[in-house]
């Protein structure tokens, strides 16, 4: 792998990805010596609000690690829409992830939004949409496949959020919820 983001998904099979919260130094240094093959650096739900600004600062040189030991990138971001979404895109940019994870995606139109965000902020790899909201389901076939819209969002993967869906859902919590 290169110092270069790729601009198509990663050449060969990912079988594992670990996410990694933007706002811990020590966690995003170990992560970068792990087997996986992805390293999802967390822009939302792992890191607190009153931190957010400080994993920010932290993005690039993390990515920067990752690449170095020859991991793929992964910067998610908050959902389209949200007010700190805008505050992530120059993050994007000065990072150049291989690919940016979008959170609860499940709008077309504010996805084309943040495709143009991105672009302007100098990033156009691919994204990965995170599928965590029942809308989301509902509308995952279209978010993938339909004409046009899949490759020109240059969506690559869709990822599973169960526990923001379970949220979504009304499940109620309890031990048949827990992880074995």
């Amino acid at each position: 792998m290169t110092g270069e983001p790729s601009s198509v998904l990663h050449p060969r099979p990912l079988r594992s990805a670990l996410y990694t919260p933007g706002d811990r130094p020590r966690a995003i240094a170990k992560a970068a010596g792990l087997n996986a093959d992805a390293l999802i650096l967390d822009l939302e739900d792992a890191v607190a609000p009153d931190r957010k600004a400080e994993a920010r600062a932290a993005a690039p040189d993390a990515l920067a690690a990752f690449r170095e030991a020859g991991r793929y990138g992964v910067l998610r971001i908050h959902a389209p829409g949200e007010t700190e979404t805008l505050s992530d895109l120059p993050c994007v940019g000065a990072g150049q992830p291989d690919a940016v994870l979008v959170a609860k995606a499940e709008d077309t139109g504010a996805l084309a939004d943040l495709r143009s965000g991105l672009t302007s902020a100098g990033w156009s790899g691919p994204l990965w949409l995170m599928i965590e909201t029942p809308r989301g389901v509902f509308l995952a076939e279209q978010l993938a496949t339909a004409p046009g819209l899949a490759q020109a969002l240059g969506v690559a993967v869709l990822v599973a959020g169960a526990n923001d869906l379970a949220e979504g859902l009304r499940l109620p919590p309890g031990p048949h919820r827990a992880p074995a």
